[in-house]
């Protein structure tokens, strides 16, 4: 009776549900991502494929399995490693220097330089003077100072 129900097609199938049909097994490598969202773990891949596909044995496509099944590091632990040492680099290029403070936390600053330039030019027959960065030039006497005749 049951096998006779279940061969009957539904005139309204549901849109939610669908059965799966498989097909063929595809021959392809695992994709390769930049973060450990989409990438395989070592111990889902047959290692008899890795062999015959050495080219797909990368960390871009394929992450170690971690201290669950033995080894030394996990890869969360190397990625979030890979990218603080990442910010540190962009930090040094914008010319920040990582410090840390008393609780031992890592904290920027901002790497102070000498300040205004200050050029200094003599005039032929007065005192020396000098211009700042904004151009304003310093060391003349004007009509308020004393001494001006």
């Amino acid at each position: 009776m049951w096998a006779a129900i279940d061969a009957i097609v539904d005139p309204n199938p549901s849109m939610q549900y669908t059965v799966r049909e498989r097909g063929e097994p595809k021959e392809q490598p695992p994709p390769m991502t930049k973060s450990l969202d989409g990438r395989a773990r070592r111990w889902m891949v047959d290692p008899d494929w890795l062999k015959a596909n050495p080219a797909s044995n990368t960390l871009q496509r394929i992450a170690e399995n971690g201290r669950a099944w033995g080894d030394p590091v996990d890869p969360e632990d190397t990625e979030a490693l890979i990218k603080q040492n990442a910010a540190e680099k962009a930090d040094i290029k914008r010319g920040k220097k990582r410090t840390s403070d008393e609780m031992g936390e890592a904290k920027l600053s901002k790497n102070k330089g000498k300040g205004k330039q200050v050029v200094k030019k003599k005039t032929r027959d007065g005192p020396s003077t000098s211009k700042n960065a904004s151009g304003m030039v310093e060391g003349f006497a004007d009509e308020s100072d004393e001494g001006f005749t």
